[in-house]
């Protein structure tokens, strides 16, 4: 925790960075689950196959 703030990354992925972020442990579930969401929305859009 730096400056009040959770934060984290998706570990495994070798092309893409995931970060999220939150001030609580429930904002910093939500944000990890938005940022997987984006992701894979944008995996789709672009026709790529998400890494795992």
């Amino acid at each position: 925790m730096e400056n009040g703030m959770l934060f984290g990354k998706v570990e495994g992925l070798k092309k893409s960075y995931l970060p999220y972020e939150g001030e609580t442990y429930e904002e910093l579930i939500e944000d990890f689950h938005e940022a997987v969401d984006s992701y894979l929305e944008i995996c789709k859009r672009k026709g790529i196959t998400p890494e795992k």
